[in-house]
């Protein structure tokens, strides 16, 4: 052998002179790992609980699927659930900030299809009732513009003289006689 080798089996050592050694196998039971816990707490100094600390996290990580069926099955003890109570915390937070992220977003699409679908319909009243009123507009002018015109013609083919003519347009439309002359020019 090039160095020396110690096997330790961890299910033959005594459970209470060798609960760290213990701790460390993947087949520690939920008293064992309770009784780990109280000797955590039960530890003065902070480099003393850091080493302490350390071979807790080992042991949860090697038995983490035991630990899943003991929060699953109601099994888990308090000083054990006390010390997965910060695992719960984080998971529980994590799973409410999953859960607003997406009811945001679902709220966010939903907002944003229904604001689309109700300014699409109000868009498209008001371009109608817009459209209508401008064409109404448009048509008026347009119709007063053509009655005018044809006024003059009338009042032409009558053969009146267009002083006469400006001043009966002048009277019946409220024109100036820049606006008069350029229908009488037309």
């Amino acid at each position: 052998m090039l160095f020396p080798t110690q096997i330790v089996v961890t299910r033959e050592l005594n459970e209470s002179g060798h609960i760290w050694l213990r701790a460390l196998s993947e087949k520690i039971s939920i008293q064992e790992m309770e009784n780990l816990v109280e000797k955590v707490r039960g530890l003065e100094g902070k480099f003393s609980r850091e080493l302490a600390d350390s071979v807790l996290e080992v042991s949860i990580q090697a038995n983490e699927q035991r630990i899943e069926e003991w929060k699953g099955g109601g099994n888990m003890g308090p000083a054990l659930m006390r010390l997965m109570q910060p695992e719960l915390d984080i998971l529980e937070k994590e799973a409410v900030q999953r859960g607003m992220e997406r009811g945001m977003q679902e709220g966010m699409e939903k907002g944003i299809q229904e604001g689309i679908q109700k300014g699409m319909q109000e868009g498209m009243q008001k371009g109608v009732q817009k459209g209508m009123e401008k064409g109404m507009q448009k048509g008026m002018q347009e119709g007063v513009q053509t009655g005018i015109q044809k006024t003059i013609e009338i009042l032409q083919d009558l053969g009146h003289e267009n002083g006469k003519i400006v001043q009966i347009v002048k009277e019946k439309y409220n024109l100036t006689d820049e606006e008069i002359e350029k229908y009488i020019n037309n």
